[in-house]
């Protein structure tokens, strides 16, 4: 019995189970935390009717992952996630929490597998994962619906490398069409796949796994074929990179690359305080330092041959590939997911170090485990602690502000709680430096406290001006109109909203406010065609059919205003203001 137990724990399974139960432990409070209003609300809360709608899921590759042609983030798997978990189990922000805490465990575990097929120490790849399963720097990827897409990425692009192994060693087509399936998947789950193209040669090469000439030209020919179709894709459906915006901000990008690596690299040797976004250009001295000392210490190994050059050259690569496109931005802000896969390659290095190391002597060995005794303790600790900040918006948002005072979405964050209390002063100081920081875009926010304040000349003044620097032109035109029709002056009111849909016509709340300034207009016909636009793209939105229903009741179209109510209360079975109305429309003599 005993050799039994001991056989078992020694099989990849009693480590995944042994994996799981570690990171539920530590991050399992998380399943009862709420969605963040920082993408969490844009690509599901305010989307729920639209993703769980199983008819759109084609839609989601001839779109933005936020749902508008004219963003640039073309990532139609990670929607895909979120539609399934929609459709089947609604807006249930326990199930998301836990599919992200499944997916990471997932993660680690392909890693191990992963790492076995390098060679490398079976019971050292086991320590090493089960600490960075609870290591502070990583720990968002679990609590921070958002980062779901890391964690997709991370898990394909393993699945590619173990399916390219197992297809060199084996031969069999099975793994071929397996390591096309994922590297698919990684390629239109994040952009940041496209750059690994780079790593699976280098791999092959490094690691001496051999292909025949067949065997690299059906590979070719795959990746070309599924790389044709992703840019084609992408190309119809969002807008596209400005390489020119990248040559003009070079220096500035440079600058970003050297500061992000050096923040990275501080992090992961510092990992008692793990900061929500980080977003600072000064180079500090310290992190300098610390990253100077870490490529001193890959230089020393390099060149003592401490360990062999291909763990070497291999992790480096994937660790420095890994991040650079995160910095391939004029906005330097350092969020910690982002470490994930890249973090991948500096485990090889570490577990072929410690596995050179030991060998020379026993104490080594008893040092390396008591070392990982006391690692594991102080990990557990501060990450079960710091996971604590993703708990819902205001803890979330609050220690975002003073990680990263000078970052304009969280002085925005904080500006709404201002607002929410009618410190519209407060908010409108907090809204002036996001503007500063992030010229023109929030333009819009200010001209809505304006309006509070009753001063609307002077908000409608600043939404010319932002029309006039071409910034978030549909919403100016929007809230111009808004602006508008609280003046009653409504054949103004639709000009601008008319306006804002040809600016963006892709656009829900312009779409809803262009239909409304319609039929503020005596205008019924229009707005009844664009509520039926807006049904095809949500079939389960009460408000949509209750408004056709009124449409129809202007239009003295009696069964249309009874038919498209019923429908509006058959989804909102609670709302009694929508069955009053039917009840109303119903009463009254043909």
């Amino acid at each position: 019995m005993l050799n039994l137990t001991k056989k078992l724990f020694n099989t990849n399974i009693s480590f995944l189970i042994t994996l799981t139960v570690i990171v539920f432990c530590v991050y399992g409070k998380s399943i009862n935390f709420e969605l963040i209003d920082l993408d969490d609300n844009t690509l599901i809360t305010n989307k729920i009717n639209y993703i769980s709608d199983i008819s759109n899921i084609p839609e989601f590759f001839l779109t933005s992952c936020f749902y508008s042609k004219e963003d640039i983030y073309y990532r139609p798997i990670l929607t895909l996630t979120f539609s399934i978990e929609s459709i089947i189990f609604g807006l249930n922000f326990k199930i998301y929490h836990t599919t992200n805490l499944i997916l990471f465990i997932l993660n680690i575990y392909l890693l191990y597998l992963f790492l076995l097929k390098l060679n490398l120490n079976k019971n050292i790849i086991k320590l090493i994962l089960i600490l960075l399963s609870i290591y502070p720097v990583i720990s968002s990827c679990c609590v921070w619906i958002t980062a779901r897409n890391d964690l997709l990425l991370s898990i394909f692009i393993l699945l590619t490398l173990i399916n390219i192994v197992n297809y060199s060693n084996t031969q069999k087509d099975i793994y071929l069409v397996l390591l096309s399936a994922f590297f698919t998947l990684s390629v239109f789950t994040k952009e940041t796949a496209i750059i690994f193209i780079i790593i699976y040669p280098l791999f092959t090469y490094l690691f001496k796994y051999n292909f025949t000439k067949k065997q690299l030209t059906e590979l070719l020919i795959i990746s070309v074929s599924v790389l044709i179709i992703y840019f084609l894709l992408r190309f119809i459906s969002v807008n596209q990179i400005n390489i020119k915006e990248y040559l003009i901000n070079f220096n500035i990008i440079i600058e970003n690359i050297i500061n992000g690596f050096s923040v990275y690299v501080y992090s992961l040797f510092t990992p008692y305080y793990v900061p929500i976004a980080y977003l600072d250009n000064n180079i500090y001295f310290v992190k300098i330092f610390i990253t100077i000392l870490f490529i001193i210490f890959l230089t020393v190994i390099w060149y003592k041959n401490i360990i062999e050059r291909k763990y070497l050259i291999f992790g480096i690569l994937l660790f420095v590939l890994g991040l650079v496109p995160t910095f391939l931005t004029t906005e330097n802000t350092i969020y910690f997911h982002r470490l994930l896969l890249p973090l991948s390659g500096l485990i090889i290095i570490l577990i072929e170090f410690i596995q050179k190391i030991i060998k020379k002597s026993e104490i080594l060995k008893k040092f390396f485990i008591l070392l990982f005794i006391i690692l594991f303790t102080i990990f557990s600790f501060l990450t079960f602690k710091h996971i604590d900040k993703y708990k819902n918006n205001y803890i979330f948002f609050t220690n975002g502000y003073m990680d990263a005072p000078k970052y304009h979405i969280f002085l925005n964050a904080i500006a709404k709680y201002y607002i929410e209390y009618e410190k519209y002063d407060k908010a409108l100081d907090l809204l002036f430096l996001a503007d500063k920081y992030k010229p023109n875009f929030y333009i819009n926010d200010i001209a809505t406290v304006l309006c509070y304040q009753g001063k609307i000349d002077e908000a409608e003044e600043l939404l010319k001006k932002s029309i006039e620097a071409g910034k978030n032109k549909d919403v100016s035109y929007a809230n111009l109109s808004l602006i508008y029709r609280n003046k009653k002056d409504y054949k103004t009111a639709l000009y601008y909203a008319t306006k804002a849909y040809e600016e963006n016509p892709y656009n829900i709340e312009v779409n809803v406010n262009l239909a409304q300034m319609y039929r503020l207009n005596n205008e019924f016909i229009k707005p009844i065609e664009l509520y039926n636009n807006l049904i095809k793209f949500d079939k389960h939105n009460s408000e949509y059919y209750y408004s056709l229903g009124i449409l129809y009741n202007d239009l003295k179209d009696k069964n249309n205003a009874i038919k498209f109510l019923e429908k509006a209360c058959n989804i909102d079975k609670n709302n009694k203001f929508y069955l009053k109305k039917l009840e109303e429309i119903k009463n009254i003599e043909d």
